[in-house]
């Protein structure tokens, strides 16, 4: 059995519970669920890994690394679902509810995701993602302000997401479509960035930029998604 528990906005726990798993339930599940915590009861192995079953009905082992791609790939669902609903709603208080907890998604994974690709030897896609989460961590810090108060590290949020954008763009690590919509929200969010740095008033919600660059940040999401999927 896994049990995930889950956050209310009212700060409470729901508790979702999954019997006799089979490794697409626990994929669906972990995206559909977007859990705080994972609580695994059944058999594993001493490796790390941990039971589940396969279509036929036979017992199969969950690799570590797959099980870490799994919630990597849930905080950047987490991030780009609540990213975009802050996005949208006109009542500050959801709003921040909704970066804080896309906020909180996001590093964790993309901070698990750098110590991934270090491991591997990959050190600029790695750079990439450490610089990404310590730029969503600048950000975090400014949610629970006003959004005119925000700015400040909403603009060295927006600069460090350019550079990890571009860090994790350029190696060919990814799909071509994933990493051309990084390119391009990179691209989108240094313009932003600069244009606070140099005195403007830009809000996290300001039209043209950097809305329309939120878009093209989801969707190098969904490339990093699939292919952290893909290989699990």
């Amino acid at each position: 059995m896994i049990s995930y528990p889950c956050f209310l906005v009212s700060d409470k726990f729901a508790l979702q519970s999954r019997g006799a798993v089979r490794a697409k339930d626990f994929v669906r599940a972990m995206l559909d669920l977007a859990p705080a915590f994972v609580h695994f009861s059944g058999h594993g192995a001493s490796s790390g890994s941990i039971c589940v079953e396969d279509e036929a009905g036979n017992s199969i082992e969950l690799e570590p690394e797959a099980i870490a791609a799994l919630f990597e790939a849930s905080g950047f669902a987490l991030g780009g679902v609540f990213g975009m609903i802050g996005t949208v709603v006109t009542q500050r208080n959801l709003q921040a509810a909704s970066w804080g907890i896309d906020g909180v998604g996001l590093v964790v994974a993309t901070a698990l995701l750098a110590v991934k690709f270090f491991r591997s030897g990959n050190d600029v896609v790695a750079a990439g993602f450490l610089v990404f989460a310590i730029g969503e961590g600048v950000m975090l810090s400014g949610t629970a302000t006003t959004l005119a108060g925000s700015v400040p590290s909403f603009g060295a949020g927006t600069a460090l997401w350019s550079a990890a954008l571009l860090l994790t763009g350029v190696p060919r690590e990814f799909a071509v479509w994933a990493r051309l919509a990084g390119v391009t929200a990179s691209i989108l969010f240094a313009i932003t960035a600069a244009r606070i740095f140099w005195g403007e008033q830009v809000l996290p919600t300001s039209s043209p930029l950097p809305f329309f660059a939120y878009p093209f940040l989801v969707l190098a999401f969904v490339g990093w998604i699939w292919t952290l999927l893909k290989t699990a």
